[in-house]
């Protein structure tokens, strides 16, 4: 059960390594056959499911279907219909990179051996496990017919209520699934001969201590509390030790029951492959801390906050309106009521003057300049733009900060990959032979209005 928990959060490492390959992306090679392969496709009313897109290599390739099969998987793919062909040119080429970068990482991964590794080949034993240990409760479940008189009865006791009924047979499933499955452990315990130390159980405990035997099963203690874990309750150590039971010999079960999870197990290793060749490389470029302390320190730009001002502002034609309104501001005018009536600028005319907060180096270099210099609550000179001649008070202020390095950290490491990245994956097109195939608009694959069919 520890096992599976560390495989899911893998599952989402693969996710996260997934969005760094897609931010990552720009070689233009790539970037303008995936464009034009994305534009084809939203362009076109016909399909042909096999139609290679990508040639990799003698042996590896990216097809329309492959490409559909993602755009189904993603998050936007309920509001794809409802885009403008060029969105979805774009959305379409964006994955097609991404499915690129992953088939040559994980070419890579194979030609460096990481799928013969003893911890590989252990993380797939442990996914099979679970999946077989699903694939069993499914076949529990599945099995459930509700009786035709216990339905009967059913109906009649909520013929007053649709839903009703429907919550009662839902209600009747899951009691009598609850008892099945409690059933099916208890018959493999007994075939297994299966016994439990729960005397053993205690604080502390060895590691290599056995908590449980039977027939082709032995679960010990460090099988169910990592190395780390302190004090663990020893119910809490019994109820690991039972779910790992069950989970065991359910799969068990499933593999003498001849059931199959190949398919899913082999895309799991797809999956994991580019992954695994990825957390090589970033611990190859980020060893450890010091090499982001030293970016942090020779990059002083990194993690800067701009100082932030709220500006009014009046903008006027001429610079004889400008000394006018000036003026009159001196003798006491509110720059915001003058800036409603005589701004030539719309939208801070609209605003009376009231320009918001303005980041340092976000507006005019000539107003930008003032603006440093300008105390709170002083109106400046008059600033001559190609927009105008203006005039602007400083309302508030915000000083500049930088971030610390800690609080900066993840960014780094994150820039650091983004800039490894490029390069890397450049290498790979070269070593694997990357080929685009530019097909016509008339003949291209997995046209938009058919993504959600």
């Amino acid at each position: 059960m520890k096992r599976c928990k560390q495989i899911i959060s893998k599952r989402v490492a693969s996710y996260l390594l997934g969005l760094i390959v897609t931010t990552s992306f720009t070689l233009s090679a790539a970037n303008t056959g995936a464009s034009q392969i994305g534009k084809n496709q939203a362009g076109s009313g016909r399909t042909s499911p096999d139609q290679i897109l990508v040639k990799i290599g003698q042996h590896d390739s990216v097809t329309s279907i492959d490409l559909e099969k993602v755009i189904k998987s993603s998050p936007f793919y309920t509001q794809f219909n409802t885009m403008t062909s060029d969105q979805q040119a774009l959305i379409r080429g964006d994955l097609l990179k991404r499915l690129v970068a992953s088939k040559l990482l994980a070419e890579e991964a194979k030609a460096e051996g990481l799928d013969k590794t003893a911890a590989f080949k252990q993380e797939l034993s442990d996914y099979r496990t679970s999946l077989l240990y699903n694939a069993y409760l499914h076949h529990i479940r599945d099995k459930i017919k509700i009786p035709k008189d216990e339905l009967a009865q059913i109906r009649k006791d909520n013929k007053s209520s649709s839903d009703a009924y429907s919550a009662a047979k839902v209600i009747y499933i899951s009691t009598e699934y609850k008892k099945r499955r409690r059933q099916a452990l208890q018959r493999l315990e007994k075939q297994a001969n299966v016994t439990i130390f729960q005397q053993r159980i205690k604080s502390p405990t060895p590691p290599d201590t056995i908590l449980l035997t039977g027939k082709n099963i032995t679960i010990r203690y460090k099988d169910v509390v990592t190395a780390d874990e302190k004090n663990i309750n020893p119910d809490a150590v019994l109820n690991r030790l039972q779910q790992s039971e069950e989970l065991l010999l359910f799969s068990q079960a499933a593999r003498k029951d001849n059931i199959s999870v190949e398919p899913q197990l082999l895309a799991y290793k797809n999956e994991r492959l580019p992954d695994l060749m990825l957390e090589k490389k970033i611990q190859q470029w980020i060893p450890d801390e010091t090499v982001l302390k030293k970016y942090y320190k020779e990059h002083p730009k990194t993690g800067v906050v701009p100082q932030f001002w709220h500006v009014g502002q009046v903008v006027l034609k001429t610079r004889k309106q400008a000394k006018e309104i000036l003026q009159r501001i001196k003798k006491g005018e509110s720059l915001f009521t003058l800036a409603g009536k005589y701004s030539i600028d719309s939208y801070g005319r609209s605003k009376n003057g009231d320009m918001g907060w303005i980041a340092d180096g976000k507006v005019l270099p000539q107003i930008n300049a003032v603006l440093k210099d300008l105390p709170v609550n002083k109106v400046s000179p008059i600033i001559k733009t190609p927009k105008g001649y203006h005039i602007v008070e400083i309302i508030d202020a915000k000083p500049g900060s930088r971030l610390r390095y800690n609080g900066m950290k993840s960014k780094i490491k994150q820039l650091l990959i983004t800039q490894k990245m490029g390069p890397y994956l450049k290498s790979l097109y070269k070593k694997y032979l990357v080929s685009w195939k530019l097909v016509q608009a008339d003949t291209a694959v997995g046209a938009a209005k058919n993504s959600n069919k």
